[in-house]
């Protein structure tokens, strides 16, 4: 209730599980000078907007953030920080790709990107950010502050998760745009929960 005035909360549901739509309209109705987009099953510490703050009044226009682990395993700590280092060397050789769909966005510059491509199946989060540098846009890779990444879909599907998205960064390094349905890719909570 502290940051009730400071960030009014409108909640928008709709009944598609596409979810650049979803984040497109989401997009569409805030209010504020900028963006942020978090996946629904990662979450950051209260210190995070103002860690952000800095890079935004050095005239960064887009900042992806470093993840680490909602879990204090050694493997996922590797995991993660390997991630880390392949999108931050990425983003040297100017062929940025995102940690997730987390990362903060000037809402004029995500307006003139047209947003996320509605048509994609997945992988929608590298195609804003490689949009982006195409515009002009000032991207930042930041180590601080990170977003805190869910395991629970490796715990789910165990490390086959990671081939998925190693063959959907190469298919989108080498190709472009996965529009067709590649592979198996469940969307929304109730992927997780477990059936009685």
């Amino acid at each position: 209730s502290e940051y009730k005035t400071a960030f009014p909360l409108n909640i928008i549901r709709i009944n598609d599980k596409n979810i650049s739509r979803s984040r497109n309209i989401g997009a569409s109705k805030a209010k504020g000078a900028y963006l942020f987009f978090i996946d629904a099953d990662n979450y950051i510490y209260p210190a995070f907007i103002e860690g952000v703050r800095k890079y935004v009044g050095n005239g960064y226009e887009m900042i992806i953030p470093a993840i680490k682990p909602d879990s204090k395993k050694y493997i996922y700590k590797i995991t993660y920080g390997f991630v880390n280092i392949l999108v931050s060397i990425s983003n040297t050789l100017n062929m940025p790709f995102s940690t997730g769909g987390n990362f903060v966005i000037k809402k004029d510059k995500f307006v003139k990107l047209k947003g996320f491509d509605e048509t994609i199946f997945v992988g929608e989060d590298h195609d804003i950010v490689g949009k982006a540098h195409r515009h002009g846009v000032k991207i930042g890779f930041v180590t601080s502050p990170k977003v805190v990444f869910s395991a629970r879909r490796f715990e789910k599907e165990g490390f086959s998760v990671l081939a998925k998205y190693f063959v959907s960064t190469m298919y989108i390094a080498l190709f472009g745009k996965i529009t067709k349905k590649i592979y198996n890719y469940q969307m929304g909570g109730d992927y997780y929960q477990k059936k009685h």
